[in-house]
């Protein structure tokens, strides 16, 4: 395929992202956080299940819920 433009850096498509349940929600963060990951986390209202999202190395978007019982992972807010 040629392209006369070049492709903007955040392409729509099909998938906007890929959502999976998991565990250790503090290891997780420290692990993006050492190996180099920008992330956000969000928690629902009202206590609710936690959501972190970051991108691959594909640079596909990626989501991870945790449990509302796990504990906030160090410098995030319980809210």
């Amino acid at each position: 395929m040629i392209h006369r433009d070049p492709l903007p850096k955040e392409r729509p498509g099909v998938l906007d992202h890929m959502a999976f349940t998991a565990r250790d929600l503090p290891g997780t963060i420290e692990t993006l956080k050492r190996e180099g990951i920008e992330y956000e986390l969000r928690r629902l209202a009202g206590g609710g299940i936690w959501q972190l999202f970051f991108h691959d190395p594909c640079g596909a978007k990626v989501e991870f819920d945790f449990d509302k019982d796990e504990p906030a992972p160090a410098g995030h807010a319980e809210t």
